[in-house]
């Protein structure tokens, strides 16, 4: 089966949108396993490591919502009357509740990861959609995810290494 490829663009065609559209409707026809970038790390030789939750969009998703949630209770302490603590419980019963579509769609309508997020955890609570991401930037969560992100697997590894050690 042909692949049309972006590389085949000319000068004159370049990057219009009717050339990547066309670009990405061949590939969506192939999503087949092989046809996905898999890491051979995780594929064989980390198959049964935390490493994978670790590095896994649901613990980045689940972070920022912690993140959020700890941003709304900072907020409430400093006594901004819009946070009340029936939106962070709400917020905290709704944490662990991910609709991938939903996120997907959003994140494809608005082409934004973060403000996706925010706009689905909304939905799931909505006494809190008004303070989720309340006088944050997105490099509020995506850093400080990040930085939870590699002191988990850095953790985890220097754990690996002791146990190694002491063989």
């Amino acid at each position: 089966v042909y692949v049309f490829s972006p590389l085949e663009c000319t000068r004159d065609e370049g990057w219009s949108g009717e050339v990547i559209e066309r670009f990405y409707s061949q590939i969506k026809k192939r999503m087949e396993p092989e046809a996905k970038w898999e890491s051979v790390l995780g594929a064989r030789y980390c198959r049964g490591s935390p490493l994978l939750y670790i590095l896994s969009e649901r613990n980045k998703t689940l972070i920022w919502r912690q993140l959020w949630i700890w941003l709304a209770e900072a907020e409430k302490e400093l006594g901004l009357s819009q946070v009340t603590e029936e939106a962070i419980d709400e917020m905290k019963k709704a944490k662990e509740s991910i609709d991938w579509s939903e996120l997907r769609a959003e994140e494809r309508k608005l082409k934004h990861d973060v403000m996706a997020h925010n706009h689905v955890y909304g939905r799931l609570c909505p006494s809190a959609a008004g303070i989720i991401h309340l006088g944050a930037t997105s490099c509020y969560v995506q850093d400080n995810a990040d930085c939870i992100v590699i002191r988990d697997a850095v953790q985890y590894l220097l754990k690996r290494l002791l146990f190694l050690n002491h063989r």
